[in-house]
């Protein structure tokens, strides 16, 4: 009898020890499925121009440049990849900032100022809408402005749609910021601009660098407004880029692959620079009881 209990828990331990590890691995199976397309946009960028659609393996057997070589090649790439880059960093910034001031101000006005409840309701409500509903009037508002066709053109239109999701995102972090830490700057002089960046910034950095990531994200790989705003090839961006090597008759795919994953170094980058401030707990420990 000794002996079959000890066999019925060794059984109930293994069966512990499966289901402990069980979501890891469906979560590392997702993850796989999820990376495939990526997996396969870098093995087809790093095929030669004879073996790139001869094969149907992930990866190439024989590793060749050739297709970096064409996008690099074409001296409109790296115009464009200047274009993206500058009119992205401006737009996070831009989007960062606004989001910083007016979180803070829905966090501690909220209850305060009248009617400021239902404009965070509205806010919410704008991010409901189809981007195609918010172009028409972009359209003609700055074509009737005379801001068409220019990197300003880009600049100005993708706060509209970064803005809300980043207001509420630091808006969110500004109210667990504990208001102690401001009361306690009051104290020692800091006015209401010394508040916010010498107490509510260095603990809402977490909010911040998500908000700059999602900005950037958005103005870096976005492809709709980029084509119908700008149509001087002096302003256009990368995704607009990728679009040339697609031919009426025929699609340079490999270029494309190439160019794209060239295109996602910069999101990496900057994602790397960040992602020491995404990690929470920052509060912790900022007000002794």
């Amino acid at each position: 009898m000794q002996r079959g209990a000890d066999g019925n828990t060794v059984i109930q331990n293994g069966l512990i020890k499966i289901l402990s590890i069980s979501p890891y691995i469906i979560l590392s199976a997702m993850l796989v499925i999820a990376m495939l397309p990526l997996l396969a946009m870098v093995g087809t960028a790093f095929r030669s121009f004879d073996t790139a659609f001869t094969t149907t393996t992930i990866f190439p057997q024989y590793w060749s440049t050739d297709f970096f070589g064409r996008v690099l090649g074409d001296p409109r790439m790296a115009r464009y990849f200047f274009n993206s880059f500058y009119i992205a960093t401006v737009t996070a910034f831009t989007t960062t900032v606004m989001a910083v001031l007016g979180g803070y101000a829905l966090a501690r006005y909220k209850n305060k100022v009248p009617g400021l409840g239902v404009f965070i309701v509205f806010i919410l409500m704008i991010q409901m809408f189809p981007t195609l509903q918010m172009i028409i009037p972009l359209f003609m508002n700055f074509s009737s402005w005379g801001v068409m066709n220019d990197w300003y053109t880009l600049m100005l239109a993708y706060p509209a749609f970064t803005l809300p999701m980043a207001l509420m995102l630091m808006h969110s972090f500004v109210e667990g910021v504990p208001y102690e830490l401001e009361e306690a700057g009051r104290i020692d002089g800091c006015t209401k601009l010394g508040v916010i960046w010498h107490l509510v910034i260095p603990v809402a950095k977490p909010g911040i660098a998500s908000a700059a990531i999602l900005s950037f994200n958005h103005a870096w790989n976005e492809f709709l407004l980029a084509m119908l705003f700008i149509r001087t090839d002096r302003f256009r961006t990368i995704p607009i880029g990728l679009h040339n090597f697609a031919a009426e008759n025929s699609t340079d795919w490999g270029s494309i692959m190439a160019a794209s994953t060239l295109m996602i170094i910069p999101i990496l980058l900057f994602l790397n620079i960040l992602q020491k401030h995404i990690v929470g707990g920052l509060t912790m420990g900022s007000v002794k009881g």
